[in-house]
């Protein structure tokens, strides 16, 4: 078992992620800590790089093994022990959320650490042992950056292959489709599919298939002459007046308007 540690107190932010705390642990099978405290608002990152932990909190369970990283945002029963032989491991903490363009909360990725990677966390806990926080955070999320830029590269052809899955199940089941369905065409859950999505279009699932329906509606308000009332029909909106709404939200013009205007130009 090793510990090496630093633990700020009363320091100033710094301008971005402000990391207060850093631990590199080496853990046997001995290492277990059953009920950690939690500070509301804090956000805990966790990158292993050999072996693998058990974590829980709330009602999620993570097994983290071997560059698997995670931003975790408890509010209780957090714990986490080694599973196996051994884990090692580093961990950061900062009050507040992590940014959104290092990855999504409570969601574990996997890429394995170069030595550039390492040797900035490294640096981290070197710099922070000095009072140089500001450093330390700079650092960790320099770190944390390239670990989500190696995620994004490395997955994006995968990520481009779904969505374009995803879109073909939504344009052939317009009337119907629902996120629910679409997971289970995708055979991924709920939390996977909203990740895909907000990761690669900036939207909900939701609010990915209503853009296809909009988008569809306004090709039918150009090219045929079929009633409000039935186009909404066959796209599966609720009603004449869903429709409309959704319709004028996106394109700036209620559906007759926009049929008005776009006969007239």
């Amino acid at each position: 078992m090793y510990f090496d540690f630093c633990v700020g107190e009363g320091r100033l932010p710094a301008p971005s992620i402000a990391v207060d705390t850093i631990f590199y642990i080496c853990g046997d099978t001995s290492y277990c800590t059953p009920r950690k405290p939690v500070t509301p608002g804090k956000t805990y990152f966790v990158y292993t790089i050999l072996g693998s932990g058990l974590i829980r909190y709330d009602e999620l369970e993570f097994t983290v093994s071997r560059g698997d990283y995670v931003f975790m945002r408890p509010t209780e029963n957090f714990s986490y022990q080694c599973e196996q032989d051994v884990w090692h491991f580093w961990w950061f903490e900062f009050p507040g959320p992590p940014p959104s363009s290092l990855g999504e909360g409570d969601v574990v990725y996997n890429i394995p650490a170069n030595d550039f990677v390492l040797a900035l966390f490294e640096q981290s806990l070197a710099n922070s042992k000095t009072g140089r926080w500001d450093i330390a955070s700079s650092l960790f999320i320099s770190a944390a950056t390239l670990l989500n830029q190696a995620y994004l590269s490395k997955d994006s052809s995968k990520y481009a292959k779904t969505v374009r899955l995803a879109e073909q199940y939504i344009r052939e089941n317009l009337r119907t489709a629902t996120v629910a369905e679409l997971c289970t065409y995708l055979q991924m859950n709920d939390r996977t599919v909203r990740n895909l999505f907000y990761r690669t279009r900036e939207v909900s699932p939701k609010q990915f298939i209503c853009n296809i329906r909009l988008d569809t509606a306004r090709q039918m308000l150009e090219n045929t002459m079929l009633p409000i009332e039935d186009i909404a029909q066959q796209l599966g909106f609720s009603s004449q007046f869903h429709l409309s709404r959704s319709f004028k939200e996106r394109f700036g013009l209620p559906p007759l308007r926009y049929r008005k205007f776009f006969q007239h130009n």
